[in-house]
């Protein structure tokens, strides 16, 4: 007629490991789908990071061409005095637009020449590198240019500005 005491004591015990198996698999899947979350983010800051790197890469690439007899064929002292001094328009050294193969605005690169060594002949230039996507990641390289024996002008001296602040 009334269920023994033993049997009403193991009715709920089944109930309740299920429910206990639950909330273990769903602190479990929270943690994962946060570090799953955390992790993208991370690639995609990397990815623009790296992005902004080779733009500012571009920039110095884009000085060997300024400086190039078969390019823009301008002068260290024409870069350092800029568009009033015959160097190149302003629009060419600041905020020079990148785009990608489909004709994307991927970002965009400044120029800023000097002579901090105040050596005849040597440009230092700073090129920062910003992506579109997130402007507020860049990207500094310092490079040293100087005239080689052949009259043409190479990079003897490189440097990744890390954690340069983006101007």
């Amino acid at each position: 007629m009334f269920p023994s005491l033993g049997r009403l004591g193991n009715r709920g015990s089944i109930m309740l490991l299920v429910l206990i198996l639950l909330v273990v698999f769903v602190i479990i899947m929270t943690a994962s789908v946060r570090f799953i979350a955390r992790q993208s983010t991370q690639t995609a800051n990397q990815e623009q990071e790296e992005q902004a790197f080779e733009i500012a890469d571009a920039g110095i690439n884009y000085t060997l061409w300024l400086l190039d007899s078969e390019g823009g064929n301008f002068t260290p002292e024409q870069l350092e005095a800029g568009p009033d001094g015959g160097g190149p328009p302003t629009a060419d050294t600041e905020n020079h637009l990148i785009h990608n193969d489909q004709s994307e605005l991927i970002g965009r690169f400044s120029l800023d020449f000097s002579d901090a060594d105040n050596v005849a002949g040597v440009l230092t230039v700073r090129a920062t590198g910003k992506d579109e996507i997130k402007p507020d990641l860049c990207q500094v390289i310092e490079a040293k240019v100087q005239k080689d024996a052949n009259g043409e002008y190479r990079l003897y001296r490189w440097d990744h500005l890390v954690g340069y602040p983006c101007s």
